[in-house]
């Protein structure tokens, strides 16, 4: 009995850790993709500002006419 004891045992043990490593590649990957995520949401609303900034340059009168 005490061998089918160890093998519980031991096989709990793995279970648990391959449990944990995927919980653990789970949200390193969820935060990676929120960061991801967020950074490109910046880059567009820069992009966004500075085509906004540019186009109004662009369209309106110089200073002094």
């Amino acid at each position: 009995m005490t061998g089918h004891l160890t093998v519980l045992l031991e096989w709990t043990v793995v279970d648990f850790a391959f449990l944990g490593i995927g919980i653990q590649q789970y949200i390193s990957i969820t935060r990676d993709l929120k960061r991801t995520r967020e950074t490109a949401d910046a880059e567009k609303t820069s992009a966004e500002k500075n085509s906004a900034e540019k186009h109004s340059a662009e369209t309106g009168h110089p200073e002094g006419e």
